[in-house]
């Protein structure tokens, strides 16, 4: 990812875990296209810290140790040592937590909307 969209947006993406919208990406240069919004999915979420479930020491150590890896290897090695990075935090029960919280703030929101 560093190579495509350059060190200090893998960064900030990396070690935030913010999300970031279509045309964003597109002008980043990490999609091709950009489709029509659709749906549910109209209006995007647009670009917000994904941390709901609270601090994630593990996943944020994991993350720091990657991006320090990502400079230094080969793209193929790098990939794969991102794979590992992402399978290893599924030894821990921060997924679950964050699934959890990530799906109390969507019933949330539906909730005020329905109100």
């Amino acid at each position: 990812m560093p190579k495509l969209i350059g060190q200090g947006r893998a960064r900030r993406l990396l070690l935030t875990g913010e999300t970031i919208g279509a045309s964003e990406a597109l002008a980043w240069g990490l999609v091709d296209m950009v489709g029509a919004a659709s749906g549910a999915r109209r209006g995007g979420r647009g670009t917000r810290p994904s941390d709901p479930g609270g601090p994630a020491p593990k996943r944020s150590a994991c993350r720091k140790s990657l991006i320090l890896d990502w400079e230094e290897l080969p793209t193929a090695a790098a990939v794969q040592r991102g794979i590992d990075c992402f399978v290893r935090a599924f030894d821990t029960d921060e997924p679950a937590r964050m699934a959890g919280a990530m799906l109390a703030e969507l019933r949330a929101a539906a909730d005020r909307r329905a109100d």
